[in-house]
């Protein structure tokens, strides 16, 4: 329900200056109070008898306030950088991995900051009213963690295409007979960092071409070119198996701060 209506004495200023002068001649302005009674315009269950003084119109029907507040928000267009942050407000907001390089929107109150992905909320954080902080969701930082194990996977299989393109015929041939990749993989990446990329590349070539694809065929070849060669055993570098350096992470953080310093030096 909605009303509208204006007072006489509005309408009366707003009659052209001639219809003013008609106007006045009647008598103790009846004509005027009956003209812009007529202008009144009232929608929706208005009272239209007027009451007592000034002829105001009497309403009997309101429209009741809502309960709650309406919402208002500020609105921002973000772009997320190479690392999954978007600066709103002076800190760091994350999210998720995949949006890295994307364009986001913000809407915050004075509670929330929700990030959006068009009518879709990629994040929600508790607003933060300080300056140069860091709000992460531990749900994104867990499923970056598992991300980059999954690439420090691939990269191990990538670099060995890389280095030794015959490898790539090798694992076709482990992947078809059942054999375990993974294993593969570690044990080919430990004989490269002791006989260097050219050795395993040989190695790895003649052991396709006799039909196998066992990392102890690899290395049998790479032990026989070294006597051949005359060259001492490599020793490989022993590492403590040590979970925290076996799943050691680093998380990539924003770099503003290096402005900050640059700034000051200036």
């Amino acid at each position: 329900m909605s009303i509208s209506f204006r007072f006489p004495c509005e309408l009366f200023n707003e009659i052209h200056p001639f219809q003013q002068d008609n106007l006045k001649r009647t008598a103790n302005g009846s004509r005027v109070r009956e003209v812009c009674v007529g202008l009144v315009h009232v929608v929706g269950g208005c009272d239209r008898r007027f009451c007592g003084m000034n002829g105001y119109p009497q309403i009997t029907n309101w429209q009741a306030i809502p309960d709650s507040s309406f919402a208002a928000y500020e609105i921002v267009v973000v772009a997320v950088p190479k690392t999954p942050y978007v600066r709103f407000d002076l800190n760091d907001y994350s999210v998720p991995h995949e949006y890295v390089q994307r364009k986001l929107t913000v809407m915050a109150d004075s509670e929330w900051v929700r990030i959006m992905d068009g009518l879709k909320e990629v994040a929600k954080h508790k607003r933060c009213f300080e300056k140069k902080r860091q709000i992460e969701s531990t749900e994104h930082v867990a499923n970056l963690v598992a991300e980059k194990k999954k690439a420090k996977k691939g990269s191990g299989m990538s670099l060995l295409f890389s280095t030794a393109p015959s490898a790539k015929s090798m694992f076709n041939m482990a992947a078809e007979r059942g054999y375990p990749i993974g294993s593969l993989t570690s044990k080919l990446l430990s004989l490269l960092d002791l006989y260097g990329a050219v050795e395993i590349e040989e190695a790895i070539k003649e052991v396709v071409n006799s039909g196998a694809c066992h990392c102890s065929d690899v290395t049998q070849v790479l032990e026989r070119r070294r006597r051949q060669k005359g060259l001492l055993s490599p020793i490989g570098v022993q590492l403590p198996d040590d979970k925290r350096l076996r799943d050691f992470v680093v998380l990539p953080h924003s770099l503003a701060s290096y402005d900050n310093l640059s700034g000051e030096s200036n």
